[in-house]
């Protein structure tokens, strides 16, 4: 063999030990780069943003439902007012009712420890320019409402991790005067209340470089702070809508959501045989669930929402004493209402024969029932001269209404004493027609709600029957 065939022997064997270790020295890298794969910027996850901004709920005290839905600001001379409008509904959905009140002291203005982009002043500043040009005159009120501007204002705000940052309770601004008297919206369980507030801005707080925010406070309740933009950062989202068996007069198409854009409930209401409609859900029969608007926050873009209609079965006049039917007690003793009325002034007669002029209080009514009761010849002369005799209650005796459409948690009504009936007798094979009055509040409406008569004309669960006034 020659020197040649040897160096090229050699050479092959160096060649192919040097082949192997690089293939060892690629496989290393390999196996390190599945260990600890190189995290690239595109793929970082994105931030979850955990804030509450404006037209967006905080629940507060577990059932009350908080939300920002308007926003202006003025400025004179060198002073900012900020003005709100919030809207509180309590929305409880079984027997265990929040009865947190609210008062004026639960809303501040504070400061939270993350630096805006510039000082307040800018932001305040546009604020004040989109009122103005809102309003359309330089007379601004409390009316005017530049919620959707704020979309575009979140560059003059804070767009920092803000949920990592504290309010802070030593840095406050207190509501102006006489902004809302204090209420209990457990009492007007899922009706809103509207409240108009406002605040006056110190120049301490007009000129740092930290972030405004609504703060909702009570000693014994978790704090919840809402920021004064609409929500940056926002996907565009459709709204369909699930009719749950229902059908409706005219079509109801798909909402196109555009971001920054505030869409309220379309006023179409599906019909369902047998039911009312109450309101959309966001969760088929989860009432805890309901919409109070079509603003969402889509987590990717163009997601479609789907709002499902929720109804609550309507009571079976078959199944209830009604108007103008009969109740018998003790098989002699018949009763009926004949019909139904209100008034906000009546004459009724005192004890001593008088006859006196009552007016209803401003949120009262009076309802006028008028009825009658006959006794069969076989029973006895009855006597009207008890006070337990007649009471509105929201209950049936003997049939379980708590279900059905209209049933409501009002208390018992006594009816008032009128002695144009009240001593009177009834004889055997006669008939008394009377009026009866009971005093209620401004929007009792028997045609909505599950209203009874309670007749005991002798003093006996086990005598007394119902009447469904409807």
């Amino acid at each position: 063999m020659s020197w040649l065939d040897n160096f090229s022997v050699r050479a092959t064997r160096q060649e192919r030990t040097l082949l192997g270790v690089l293939l060892i020295a690629v496989l290393i890298v390999l196996f390190i780069f599945t260990l600890f794969p190189e995290r690239n910027e595109a793929e970082v996850e994105p931030f979850v943003d955990n804030n509450t901004y404006l037209n967006e709920e905080v629940v507060f005290a577990e059932e009350i439902y908080i939300k920002c839905v308007g926003i202006n600001a003025t400025k004179i001379e060198d002073d900012y007012q900020l003005n709100l409008r919030i809207m509180v509904e309590q929305w409880h959905t079984d027997i265990n009712v929040n009865q947190q009140e609210i008062n004026p002291s639960m809303f501040e203005l504070r400061l939270v420890d993350i630096n805006s982009p510039s000082s307040m002043d800018s932001f305040l500043g546009n604020l004040v320019k989109a009122t103005l040009i809102t309003a359309g005159t330089l007379a601004v009120t409390g009316e005017v409402n530049v919620l959707e501007q704020t979309f575009e204002m979140a560059a003059d705000y804070a767009l920092e991790r803000a949920e990592m940052a504290a309010s802070n309770p030593n840095e406050v601004i207190e509501l102006n005067d006489n902004s809302f008297e204090e209420f209990a919206p457990y009492l007007l369980n899922g009706e809103p209340t509207y409240l108009d507030i406002s605040f006056d801005v110190p120049q301490d707080f007009v000129l740092t470089n930290k972030t405004l925010v609504l703060s909702i406070d009570v000693w014994d309740r978790a704090q919840r702070d809402i920021y004064l933009v609409l929500r940056p950062f926002q996907y565009p989202y459709s709204v369909e809508f699930d009719l749950s068996g229902g059908s409706v007069y005219s079509q109801l198409d798909s909402i196109e959501v555009s971001p920054g854009k505030v869409v309220q409930v379309p006023l179409i209401k599906p019909t369902k045989v047998g039911y009312e409609f109450l309101y959309w859900v966001r969760e088929e029969d989860n009432i805890s669930t309901k919409v109070r608007d079509l603003y969402f926050v889509p987590e990717s873009e163009n997601q479609v929402i789907t709002l499902y209609a929720h109804y609550i079965e309507k009571i079976d006049l078959e199944n209830v004493v009604n108007l103008d039917e009969l109740i018998t007690i003790r098989d002699y003793y018949n009763f009926e209402i004949n019909y139904v009325d209100y008034k906000t002034d009546i004459v009724i007669k005192i004890k001593n024969g008088d006859e006196v002029l009552m007016t209803a209080p401003e949120d009262k009514k009076f309802l006028e029932l008028g009825v009658q009761l006959s006794i069969d010849e076989e029973g006895d002369t009855y006597n009207i001269n008890n006070d337990n005799i007649f009471f509105i209650e929201n209950k049936y005796i003997g049939y379980d209404i708590s279900s059905y459409y209209g049933f409501n948690n009002s208390k018992s009504i006594e009816n008032i004493r009128d002695f144009n009936w009240y001593g009177e007798n009834v004889s055997p094979g006669e008939t008394m027609m009377f009026k009866l009055y009971f005093e209620v509040d401004s929007d009792f409406n028997h045609m909505r709600d599950l209203n009874v008569l309670e007749v005991d004309l002798f003093l006996g669960i086990n005598n007394a029957k119902s009447i469904l006034i409807r």
